[in-house]
């Protein structure tokens, strides 16, 4: 799906903010609670998260939905 696809379509579920991150060396490099921290919680200012079932981040797939609920309750969003 391009980008304005998604766009479209999360619009039609009723999402009213998307950010299309750049993915670049540095933010491969991040741990998972790295990324939490770093994008979701300085740049973003997430206070809550969704994902899919299959869904990992950071270094090397490091982070799953399990630890990104964890680390999302030691930094303050869902």
């Amino acid at each position: 799906m391009t980008p304005r696809r998604r766009e479209l379509a999360l619009q039609a579920l009723g999402v009213e903010v998307c950010c299309l991150l750049h993915f670049d060396a540095a933010m491969a490099a991040m741990t998972d609670r790295e990324f939490a921290e770093d994008v979701l919680v300085r740049q973003i200012g997430a206070s809550s998260v969704s994902v899919g079932f299959d869904f990992r981040f950071g270094k090397n797939r490091m982070g799953n939905a399990n630890s990104l609920k964890r680390i999302g309750a030691e930094l303050g969003f869902e």
